[in-house]
């Protein structure tokens, strides 16, 4: 018994040639055009990839190693910490920066709200004073 041929192959084979080439190519094997995906679905499909082998590389640590004692657990855990990439990386470091500006922001509104009740002079402070007493 023979393996049956595709027909754009036979005619191929036979010296069709150049003419049956784009009739193969276009064939029901053929490669379809990717449409063009979002920039963000593409970086959200990316992580879940990098979070998903991170995963599957803590597992398969886990699983082709003996238990061992508790003291080990905190060292184990520093080995299998395993940074998911430069982008991740940045962002993280964008958002501690954005963090610290905004809390010396807050100090120094209140360092000059300070400054300033200082500067007061000092009879409207006894007054303020003897209100909150009474």
């Amino acid at each position: 018994m023979q393996a049956s041929i595709p027909s754009s192959i036979k005619s191929w084979k036979e010296g069709g040639g150049r003419d049956n080439m784009g009739h193969m190519i276009r064939g029901p094997y053929a490669y379809a055009k990717m449409e063009n995906d979002d920039p963000e679905e593409r970086r959200h499909r990316r992580a879940q990839f990098l979070i998903y082998k991170v995963l599957q590389r803590v597992s398969e640590a886990e699983t082709g190693r003996s238990p061992r004692p508790a003291a080990f657990f905190g060292v184990r855990l520093c080995k299998l910490r395993v940074k998911l990439g430069k982008r991740l990386k940045r962002s993280r470091k964008k958002v501690a920066s954005m963090a610290s500006k905004a809390r010396n922001a807050a100090c120094k509104r209140i360092m000059k709200q300070i400054k300033d009740l200082q500067s007061l002079p000092h009879f409207f402070l006894l007054h303020v004073k003897q209100n909150i007493s009474k």
